[in-house]
């Protein structure tokens, strides 16, 4: 058994070794190193399609669709995410319930351009910053508040 384990282990060696020569030779030589050559070195290393096509196409459309996937699916929740962020701290009143990203709950007492004051109890006021304020906090702490009521 332990015979196989290293016979199977040189044997990927060698080819680990083989293929890092020959990406060497291929990047070193003549080229220098660019994600350019780097694709391109990546992308020869696919059998040609059967009917002699390049498959370039089908390569192009593959990475074209990756691309929309991860826009839809990370970018623009991202940027929806942070537009209504925006949107909550520039709406932020006198008188709104407020949570900060660090947990502490509050009244706003006046707003200014980038800082807040906010009573956290009778006679204590805090100066905080705008982007401190967590949008999700304040919506559940505003919906319990009003359940309790």
């Amino acid at each position: 058994m332990i015979m196989i384990i290293k016979t199977v282990f040189m044997c990927s060696c060698v080819h680990v070794t083989r293929t890092l020569e020959h990406m060497n030779t291929f990047l070193y030589d003549d080229k220098p190193l660019t994600i350019k050559n780097m694709l391109s070195f990546i992308l020869l290393q696919a059998n040609p399609p059967p009917d002699g096509d390049s498959g370039m196409n089908f390569t192009w459309i593959f990475f074209g669709a990756i691309i929309l996937i991860f826009y839809f699916f990370m970018i623009r929740p991202q940027q929806k995410k942070q537009k209504s962020q925006k949107t909550f701290i520039d709406s932020i009143n006198k008188g709104d319930m407020v949570v900060t990203t660090g947990g502490i709950h509050g009244k706003v007492l006046s707003t200014e351009d980038q800082q807040i004051t906010l009573e956290i109890d009778r006679g204590v006021k805090i100066k905080i910053d705008k982007t401190s304020i967590s949008l999700e906090a304040s919506k559940r702490y505003a919906k319990d508040s009003s359940s309790r009521q």
